[in-house]
């Protein structure tokens, strides 16, 4: 007995170890990849018609599956997805690109390879990413939110380690980077994802009962917009390349944010729960401030302020890229919206209608502007992006999410509790599910569960059917029925 639990034990610290990896390494090349457009195959020499078709490829797989979201959840959900299709897809193509381009000597023939490559390439890009999304979503669940959180954020922290511009692998070419990342991220999905426990998730088909996805629309729209302005503008300047000097500090301030929000999880509930709303957000908004004079003092060493500005830039878009997620992940995690439309919207569809943006802007003439014109337009969307890091953090601290990671559960009469908490204990449940556990035991409906604890029916019935799991009863009435025999036995004892 001993030894099978402790090889269960060890292989689902593997599994959560693979996922760690797997994600790290998508992030990593979502960030290096695509985000930079980085090609694989350009057929003639035609680095524009490549990266169009990479580009148009994703917004238009990432479009399929919003539309077709439900059926793609269950897919994904249910192991059902062809993954040995899409293995040998992602296989032929790769191996064809590695190919000698002499061999496609007629442009049709290079360009109809580009086409099909770049398609099988986005096909496998956004399933990946989706499918990765719900593996943490359904762990959450299964679980615990902060430890997911947790497991989430490590997996950021390490794709910018690997994104550093100092790791020799960029220094092969974008062949090997795509084979080592997009690659490994693919074969560790499938290991996580054949034979792992099947947990009974299922999500909203819409955003419109979503009062969170509500309060964030507006602090989206400003981030969405301040990354556009802020793409444009960079594509306009002469000699912009030439100007970012400071991708060290913008590494760094990444790998500081990360490491400081993992820290913090990883703080005892108990600590944890000493910190308010309102700490937490004039907590976080004066460390901000401190890095928005931190970036400034740089103008007092003889750094043009141009510099500056876009360096404060390229630095607030790779954190605010980073805090997007997490919120897009807490929303669908507490009100149980779809994931893929969710994460299609919010997460995928800025960073490619940015970089779209940015390629047609970079095949127009640089501006001739004034470089005070460009410093006001620079120092109006670095304000932006403050703007937008402020409206995300109030999103966050109003969220339930904040009240599950940050409080400890409210105490009720001290001998419910302690039965209500030895039942949980015994039977592997989450801090969330012994909250949703105890009202089950009073009788409790899933809608009146959700008013109770602020998050949607449909989240209420995901934590249910896991409870029910670990229980090993089918309904609430054995539930009632279980906590009466524990009730009974206490007295008795």
């Amino acid at each position: 007995m001993a030894n099978a639990r402790e090889s269960g034990m060890g292989a689902t610290v593997l599994r959560r170890a693979a996922m760690v990896v797997g994600f790290s390494f998508l992030w990593a090349y979502v960030q290096k990849g695509f985000l930079s457009t980085r090609l694989v195959w350009v057929p003639a020499g035609n680095d524009e018609f490549a990266a169009a078709v990479l580009l148009g490829s994703l917004l238009l797989c990432t479009a399929v599956a919003a539309i077709f979201r439900a059926r793609i959840e269950r897919m994904l959900a249910s192991a059902r997805v062809p993954f040995a299709v899409l293995l040998a897809l992602a296989v032929v193509t790769e191996s064809a690109a590695f190919a000698d381009p002499s061999v496609l000597a007629h442009p049709a023939a290079a360009y109809s390879f580009c086409v099909a490559y770049y398609f099988v390439h986005a096909l496998v890009l956004t399933t990946l990413f989706f499918g990765w999304m719900l593996c943490f979503l359904e762990l959450a669940y299964e679980t615990d939110l902060p430890k997911t959180v947790a497991l989430l954020l490590a997996s950021m922290l390490l794709s910018r380690v690997i994104t550093s511009p100092y790791l020799p692998i960029w220094e092969h070419g974008s062949r090997v980077e795509t084979v080592f990342l997009a690659g490994a991220s693919l074969v560790l999905w499938l290991l996580c994802t054949t034979g792992r426990p099947q947990v009974d998730v299922r999500f909203s088909a819409t955003l419109d009962d979503s009062s969170l996805m509500k309060r964030y629309l507006p602090a989206f729209a400003v981030y969405f917009v301040s990354g556009l302005l802020g793409r444009i503008v960079q594509s306009l300047v002469e000699n912009f390349h030439q100007m970012q000097v400071f991708n060290l500090s913008r590494e760094i301030l990444g790998a500081v944010f990360l490491a400081t929000i993992l820290v913090v999880m990883f703080l005892p509930k108990s600590v944890r729960g000493r910190f308010s709303a309102r700490d937490v957000f004039f907590l976080v908004a004066g460390l901000e401030m401190g890095m928005v004079v931190g970036q400034l003092l740089f103008m007092t060493l003889g750094i043009p302020p141009v510099q500056v500005f876009f360096d404060f830039i390229e630095a607030s878009r790779a954190i605010l890229l980073v805090v997007s997620l997490l919120l897009v992940f807490l929303i669908v995690y507490e009100e149980s919206v779809s994931p893929v439309l969710a994460f299609g919207v919010f997460v995928l569809g800025p960073i490619i209608l940015w970089r779209i943006v940015n390629l047609i802007t970079q095949s127009m003439a640089p501006l001739p502007l004034a470089e005070w014109i460009y410093g006001l337009l620079l120092v109006i969307i670095a304000a932006m992006f403050v703007v937008a890091s402020l409206l995300f953090l109030f999103v966050f601290v109003g969220s339930n999410a904040f009240m599950t990671i940050f409080h400890a559960s409210s105490d009720k009469t001290r001998e419910w509790r302690n039965l209500i908490e030895a039942t949980a204990r015994e039977a592997g449940l989450t801090a969330r599910e012994t909250d949703i556990f105890e009202y089950l035991a009073m009788g409790y409906t899933a809608k009146r569960i959700g008013e109770k604890l602020y998050i949607s029916p449909y989240t209420a019935q995901n934590h249910i059917r896991c409870i029910y799991a670990k229980l090993g009863v089918g309904s609430k009435q054995e539930v009632l029925e279980l906590v009466e025999q524990r009730k009974q036995a206490a007295n008795l004892h």
